[in-house]
């Protein structure tokens, strides 16, 4: 393992060493970035988790300083590497194999002893605001919007085992066969149509960031590594809604909140 290297000029930033890149890259990018590790308890799920918050050294004319803060699980994913370079270069100069270098050194440097680390009050505040949809898309309303939906048909979804699921009247299906083990209450296959409905995104691109936001919450089943590709670009899936009934649906799970 590196250790890490305290920037006795940046308070308890960390260098980026020339481990990971070359010196000149590893140079050009302390010049240009102060990182801190953070961490700290999310209360949305009582886990601990890692970030990183990138600095910038820009000048702008209020002296502002600027920074981005990322999840170490955002900054070691590939799928996000676009979405990421789009943040920090709002703020300052950032290269691929920048961001590619700082995942590595943070692994390492968070099993080392004496690594400055800032704990945070709520690392959820972080996980929401690293959120790539628009400022003016909220996923706890969409949730809710979610359940309460669910509570006004309750008569559109039959549980499974009764066999009840109409194709014309049914919007899902209670999964009663499958046990709570996620949330208070058995998960709900919801037809993929009426989700998109209920959601009431027009655009493509947008609504799949959603979904897939819901799936990280965990209120959606799914597995990210599985969609999106050429081979499987759906998001829903065929679910079994009653003996030998599938429908291309999402699985809804409740998760307990707040």
């Amino acid at each position: 393992m590196v250790k890490c290297v305290i920037n006795a000029n940046q308070g308890k930033g960390l260098i980026l060493p020339s481990t990971y890149v070359s010196k000149r890259v590893s140079e050009e990018f302390n010049k240009n970035w102060e990182i801190d590790l953070l961490w700290g308890q999310s209360s949305e799920d009582g886990n601990y988790y890692y970030a990183v918050r990138f600095t910038s050294k820009a000048k702008n004319p209020k002296n502002i300083v600027q920074s981005v803060v990322i999840m170490k699980e955002d900054l070691e994913d590939k799928r996000l590497m676009q979405d990421n370079l789009r943040k920090l270069g709002r703020i300052g100069k950032i290269e691929q194999s920048y961001l590619v270098a700082v995942s590595l050194f943070i692994s390492d440097v968070i099993d080392e002893d004496g690594v400055p680390i800032e704990e945070v009050e709520d690392m959820y505040e972080f996980k929401k605001a690293a959120s790539p949809l628009p400022y003016w898309v909220n996923i706890d309303e969409i949730i809710s919007k979610i359940e309460r939906e669910i509570e006004n048909n309750a008569w559109r979804f039959p549980t499974k085992t009764s066999d009840e699921f109409d194709s014309e009247d049914s919007y899902g299906a209670i999964l009663d066969h499958k046990k709570n083990y996620k949330g208070y209450r058995h998960p709900v296959a919801i037809r993929a149509g009426i989700l998109r409905n209920w959601i009431g995104v027009k655009d493509d691109k947008l609504y799949r960031e959603i979904i897939e936001e819901l799936i990280k919450r965990g209120v959606i089943e799914g597995d990210l590594d599985d969609i999106g590709g050429k081979d499987r670009p759906r998001l829903s899936k065929n679910i079994t809604v009653a003996e030998k009934v599938e429908i291309s649906a999402y699985q809804f799970n409740f998760l307990p909140r707040g």
